[in-house]
């Protein structure tokens, strides 16, 4: 269980598995203890994060993107992302909030 008491699921992982090579990219909207399990499955992963205390838990590839009207604050992640390639995006955040 994470901090929160959420975290994507191994047949989660298992399903990318299946549909994305070992060694991809995947841009996180949020993360977690989820990370964890994508990094164990061979997956190089960018993450965008709300809270400071998840930046750099589980690698060094890390926004802090407070939230802005609800969502990730679009400034924040435009500079972060500039010139960032990725092969899958996965969102799983923010935590607490509506996710439109």
């Amino acid at each position: 269980m994470s901090k929160g008491g959420w975290a994507i699921s191994g047949q989660l992982i298992g399903t990318i598995a299946m549909n994305l090579p070992e060694g991809s990219t995947i841009l996180e909207i949020g993360s977690g203890y989820g990370t964890k399990g994508l990094l164990a499955a061979g997956y190089k992963v960018i993450s965008v994060e709300q809270n400071e205390v998840w930046v750099g838990v589980f690698h060094d590839n890390y926004c802090h993107a407070p939230l802005k009207d609800g969502w990730y604050d679009f400034d924040v992640l435009d500079k972060f992302l500039e010139g960032k390639d990725y092969d899958a995006i996965l969102i799983d955040g923010p935590a607490g909030g509506d996710r439109r």
